[in-house]
């Protein structure tokens, strides 16, 4: 049985939390948030620190957001589509 940590513990640095769930079998045996000690195992979801690394996981597919508050939180932290181009310095994006 894996021991409950409290959410204190989890949270670290005092950031925010955000509830997700595995998206399929892979994700749920070997992807575990680097700061939080419980893996996903037989559980449906679990709190996660809102960083880089919960974001990256959620813009890539991994894990799904859950739960009504973290799910707008989340959804409103993902870039916009072409934020995240990489676009060359000194020119304008052409549309």
């Amino acid at each position: 049985m894996v021991e409950l940590v409290n959410n204190r513990d989890i949270q670290g640095l005092g950031g925010k939390q955000v509830r997700v769930a595995p998206a399929n079998e892979n994700v749920r045996k070997h992807i575990q948030h680097p700061s939080v000690p419980i893996p996903f195992g037989d559980l449906d979801s679990l709190e996660w620190p809102n960083d880089q690394f919960t974001k990256r996981r959620i813009r890539d597919g991994d894990v799904k957001v859950v739960g009504g508050e973290g799910e707008q939180q989340a959804e409103g932290e993902q870039p916009t589509e072409g934020e995240h181009q990489g676009r060359r310095r000194g020119r304008q994006p052409t549309e």
